[in-house]
């Protein structure tokens, strides 16, 4: 199941481990020139880049996300992210908890950079 994600320009994502043990899986694609803008969760996640690179939007991350980065995000951190490259950006997210996907959509909080 592919959820196009409307607040985040040219953005995919795909469920690959529910919540049943408590620990969500989920691949996300960036197409080329893609975007997903600031924004925080409810619950604490990490990601491991494995394709592409991305310029990252946020004070508490590196300048930019490439192939073998692990980023840790705490809950209410801002972060976001810009593709670069004709290759697009494509990373793996974990989460425990609720996660950050629910049937409502993706736990995205939008924020203002500041």
């Amino acid at each position: 199941m592919e959820i196009h994600v409307p607040e985040c320009r040219g953005t995919t994502v795909i469920p690959l481990r529910g919540g049943e043990s408590g620990h969500h899986v989920l691949l996300v694609k960036v197409a080329p020139d893609g975007c997903i803008p600031l924004h925080t969760h409810t619950v604490a996640s990490g990601m491991e880049v494995i394709h592409g690179s991305a310029r990252a939007l946020g004070k508490s991350l590196p300048q930019r996300a490439i192939v073998g980065d692990y980023i840790f995000k705490p809950a209410g951190m801002p972060h976001g992210f810009d593709a670069i490259g004709p290759e697009g950006f494509w990373f793996i997210s974990t989460a425990e908890g609720s996660g950050i996907l629910h049937e409502t959509g993706w736990d995205l909080a939008m924020c203002q950079e500041g």
